[in-house]
């Protein structure tokens, strides 16, 4: 008996399907199946959505428990084989000390809720991520609002959703419920011929997977090399056996140095000895730039960013160290890495890894204005870049630039802007999906090879940053 015709035999005892229903054809299109399921069309539907597109990561997720539940293969849906299949992990990888895997699971399970709550309210099927597992349930609507407070059990039998050709859950976990008459259908026959079904069904599961794996693996393999670019990147800054610092701006620099007209160089910044410039000579601006420049001030937007870097899902937060810019130590950025937030002005650490780089800030001491300097134009390049107060977007600029931290032992990420905007500017565009294609080019074999550094144009309106583009870019 070939084996399309006994699977089906399979499924129309169990399913209540008339064996006298069963088609001409022998054999199944494994990937037409899975496509024909309303569970996987289910699945594909939610990552097309608003709270998926944009998170690669979360889409993959989803997809890769969805298809190994659909296929059976549930021994493959663990924290490891995520970790490793979905998030890049190399395989052993000591999920224990790297949480990626748990801290998706829980946005998830957000995002599923929301799904339901909103667009999808009127799905006949629900999709459920258990807490504390990873195989997906699908569950009829019918069973209620409650469904997530149900046991996991409950979920799997209470109303399970099949296609003809599927094997219901209930039936596969619970054999024995079979009705009488489809029980002695299905073991009638003799105990050669069931041993002969059993393996002629087992190749034919073996067979079909493999084909629709053949099928999906480049597709797959592609996406897996779009999802992890941005991965491997932050998981080079966040490390579950280094620190990683990250030092916002001191706004209070920033003002003292717009008094009096000069530059608060790196040795004067930790001293605290600020030169008390040529632009104010009024004592009462003297006196507020001191105040300002031993307190701790920063910006509503470099807050932010802190907080976005701090729920990033490749942080370790045992190993994140929040430091304001004066409270740093110079030995942070010789044995941990560092993402820093501003320009030279507002942090002078940057001092010391602007020496090396393309796109350089400096203050014009005439003009009393903050500019970048691009050392070596190249095609299409200026040389200077401010922002243009007369015209209507007054447009502005920022930096990106990642570069190995004082002993090449981890890496410092600088931020920087010309004012909040280029600087707000910048952090936007490297944690969306237009970074995708750079961190790809400096990504090789799950590894972050090259140091780089890009320029952004964005516009200041509002000191907000709306679609910040790269024009330049230098990767080493």
């Amino acid at each position: 008996m070939a084996a399309g015709r006994v699977r089906y035999l399979l499924v129309t005892a169990m399913s209540g399907t008339d064996l006298a229903d069963a088609p001409a054809t022998e054999g199944r299109n494994f990937p037409g199946r899975l496509n024909r399921d309303k569970r996987w069309q289910l699945a594909l539907k939610i990552v097309a959505t608003k709270g998926f597109a944009k998170s690669s990561f979360l889409a993959g997720f989803l997809l890769y428990i969805c298809e190994r539940h659909l296929l059976h293969r549930d021994e493959e849906i663990t924290e490891q084989q995520v970790g490793v299949h979905v998030f890049g992990r190399p395989p052993g990888y000591n999920a224990n000390d790297d949480n990626i895997v748990r801290n998706y699971a829980r946005i998830l399970r957000q995002r599923l809720d929301s799904y339901f709550q909103n667009e999808g309210a009127n799905e006949e099927i629900h999709l459920v991520v258990p807490r504390g597992r990873y195989i997906p349930l699908f569950v009829s609507a019918t069973i209620g609002a409650a469904e997530d407070n149900l046991e996991e059990s409950e979920l799997g039998v209470a109303a399970p959703v099949s296609e003809a050709e599927e094997i219901p859950d209930s039936a596969r976990n619970n054999p024995i419920a079979l009705s009488g008459d489809r029980f002695k259908l299905l073991f009638s026959i003799g105990s050669h011929r069931r041993a002969y079904i059993s393996a002629a069904l087992l190749l034919a599961v073996l067979s079909l997977s493999l084909v629709w794996g053949l099928a999906s693996r480049k597709n797959w393999n592609l996406f897996q090399k779009q999802a992890s670019a941005s991965d491997i990147f932050w998981s080079s800054l966040f490390k579950a056996d280094q620190d990683t610092f990250v030092v916002p701006s001191d706004s209070g620099l920033a003002i003292y140095e717009d008094l009096t007209g000069t530059s608060v160089d790196l040795g004067s910044y930790v001293r605290s000895d600020y030169p008390p410039g040529e632009t104010s000579r009024l004592a009462e601006d003297l006196r507020l730039g001191k105040a300002l420049g031993s307190r701790r001030y920063t910006s509503v937007v470099d807050l932010k960013l802190v907080s976005m870097l701090s729920r990033l899902p490749q942080v370790n937060a045992t190993r994140l160290k929040i430091r304001y810019a004066r409270e740093l130590q110079l030995d942070d950025l010789k044995q941990s890495n560092a993402i820093l937030i501003g320009s030279i002005s507002a942090n002078p650490w940057v001092e010391l890894f602007q020496k090396d780089m393309n796109f350089q800030f400096y203050r014009d001491k005439k003009n009393n204005v903050e500019l970048i300097h691009n050392v070596h134009p190249q095609a299409g390049e200026k040389e200077f870049y401010l922002t243009q107060e007369m015209d209507a977007d007054r447009t502005t600029y920022g930096v990106i630039a990642f570069v190995p931290n004082l002993n090449h032992t981890g890496y410092v990420l600088v931020m920087e802007g010309i004012n909040m905007a280029g600087t707000e500017g910048a952090a936007e565009f490297l944690m969306s999906s237009r970074a995708n294609q750079l961190l790809e080019r400096v990504t090789r074999n799950h590894t972050l090879s090259s140091p780089f550094e890009i320029l952004i144009e964005t516009s200041n309106i509002g000191a907000n940053a709306p679609e910040p583009k790269m024009i330049g870019e230098r990767i080493n």
